[in-house]
């Protein structure tokens, strides 16, 4: 269980450097959109779009990362599914924006994988309740 624990961790810490080269970059392009929004839909400011959506998918590793600790800790494993839709999502984002983070989902998807064909089985807490 530390492996696969660790796996979420390393998912965490891609989500703070994902943030933390998102404000970086997109610092002016966050601080217009927060003003001004995006544009008007005619002519949408895709820089400020792009931070937006830059912004996002680093809450949603988060939120990704702390559902799936709490599953650890109810349940002592994770569905092998996870792992194979992290695998799947580095690979193809990973093949269309090649100099990007998609490639940091492997690690933990790798150990999700793994850890699902270890024959890991849930404990006795497995019910989410």
């Amino acid at each position: 269980m530390r492996l696969l624990k660790g796996c979420i961790w390393f998912l965490v810490f891609a989500a703070v450097l994902h943030t933390a080269v998102g404000l970086a970059i997109y610092g002016d392009a966050l601080h217009g959109l927060l003003v001004g929004g995006v544009g008007p839909a005619e002519a949408p400011r895709f820089d400020r779009l792009a931070a937006l959506w830059f912004m996002f998918s680093g809450l949603l590793m988060f939120a990704i990362a702390g559902l799936s600790l709490w599953v650890i800790r109810k349940t002592g494993a994770l569905p092998i599914f996870l792992g194979i839709a992290f695998l799947a999502f580095a690979l193809v984002g990973g093949l269309v924006l090649p100099v990007s983070g998609f490639w940091l989902f492997i690690p933990p998807g790798l150990g999700i994988v793994a850890h699902a064909l270890k024959g890991a089985r849930p404990g006795p807490r497995a019910e989410l309740g």
